[in-house]
């Protein structure tokens, strides 16, 4: 079957065929579509939106396919995301379908998305419009390895939610609290995510509650709800490299074999994407959207839907645009059933590079942080560690940080 390479502009794709060097345009919901005569792959970051940049990218992923071809057979996937997700599958379905992972239910759903599911992102207020000299380091493979290699535990089970009256930080449950954090101290509002909504999982109130004397903080539950927790049981738990461990031992090593090669790279750094992905349902007529049983995603409201997101596109009709409405099912938010670790993991991994940091004694050396990268003020020798971050060039050096997205070297 033939394959198509393509970027994205606006609800438009615009691709090149295997053999030719035209330009053609269609709609994106055509690479939504698993049937038909094409395959489908997305133009990697780097490239330029335009002809040139789509034959550079299709000539470079042509030989890293090639490349790999004793390894898997990428062209006979659809798209990027088939690549990736069956992959994973073709190392880890036998420890998956052992462990019988159940369906995620709408109460869950409400509070993982409640959380802060990001990574650490945070710029040291000190050097905010400031010019100083950085050094800046990056973790290799930061989630992969995490989930291959260390001790994270994520439920496989459905949780159950409860009322509490009080917080028992001796005996915390593993799960999701709503609690109200507060700290005025810029170190420690440097090193933890604080979050808008109130929610946080119990591995991010045991760091809060560790702290609690040197900076200050105060954990107060919130009782004035009908709610106010999301807990699973031991049981409930597997470890996280069981199911990640074949897969990333097979990719870290056919990446050392090909080093140059951004196709493995990508089985490696999208997984984890794909496996939060809500199971999204598009709609494009405004009649049939209104009359659906809808609700806000954030709303704890018991509805069929949950909206997602509301998108405009230019197009030439009368009013100049068009709206695409985005929900997902309540009862099946999901489009795999492994994003229940979603909350969990980013916690965890935001605790692991602050405790690098603290265990390193580099808390007032700190500048910027990015998920997987850290920049400091001075020089600092993390080899004698088993993992380690590398030095990053393009964080190091005299630079100017207007905030954690917008920095310029001088």
């Amino acid at each position: 079957m033939p394959n198509r390479y393509f970027y994205k502009l606006n609800d438009r794709i615009f691709f090149v065929n295997d053999d030719d060097e035209e330009l053609h345009e269609n709609s994106i919901r055509i690479t939504y579509q698993a049937e038909g005569f094409y395959h489908y792959f997305e133009c990697f970051k780097g490239y330029d939106a335009n002809i040139e940049g789509l034959i550079q990218f299709r000539h470079d992923f042509l030989l890293w396919t090639a490349e790999l071809r004793p390894l898997l057979d990428y062209h006979k996937y659809f798209s990027h995301g088939d690549s990736v997700t069956n992959t994973f599958k073709r190392y880890s379905t036998n420890e998956i379908n052992k462990l019988k992972v159940e369906n995620i239910h709408i109460d869950e759903s409400f509070y993982m998305e409640s959380t802060n599911n990001g990574g650490w992102m945070n710029l040291n207020e000190s050097y905010k419009n400031k010019t100083i000299k950085s050094y800046g380091y990056d973790q290799t493979s930061f989630y992969p390895y995490l989930l291959a290699n260390s001790d994270f535990k994520f439920p496989i089970k459905q949780g159950t939610v409860y009322y509490m009256d009080r917080l028992d930080f001796k005996h915390l449950d593993f799960g999701i609290y709503r609690c109200e954090v507060q700290c005025d101290h810029p170190e420690f509002r440097n090193i933890f995510t604080f979050s808008k909504n109130g929610f946080y999982t119990h591995l991010e109130l045991q760091f809060a509650y560790k702290w609690r004397v040197k900076y200050g903080i105060t954990i107060k539950l919130d009782v004035d709800c009908d709610d106010n927790c999301l807990l699973y049981t031991e049981s409930d738990l597997v470890d996280s490299k069981v199911i990640f461990g074949t897969w990333f031992t097979r990719l870290a090593n056919a990446k050392r074999m090909y080093k140059k090669n951004k196709v493995i790279k990508h089985l490696m750094s999208s997984l984890w994407g794909y496996l939060i992905k809500f199971d999204r349902i598009m709609c494009d007529d405004e009649n049939d959207f209104i009359n659906l049983d809808m609700s806000m995603l954030n709303d704890q409201e018991s509805t069929k839907f949950k909206l997602l997101n509301i998108k405009c596109f230019p197009n030439d009709s009368e009013n100049g645009h068009r709206t695409r409405y985005e929900y997902i099912d309540a009862n099946h938010p999901y489009k795999n059933n492994l994003a229940r670790l979603k909350p969990f993991f980013t916690s965890y991994a935001r605790n692991y590079m602050v405790n690098l940091l603290i265990s390193e004694n580099l808390i007032s050396k700190y500048i910027r942080s990015h998920t997987d990268s850290i920049v400091l003020t001075v020089p600092h020798d993390f080899t004698h560690l088993e993992y380690y971050p590398i030095a990053e060039d393009k964080t190091t050096g005299l630079i100017t940080w207007s905030n954690v997205n917008k920095y310029l070297k001088v």
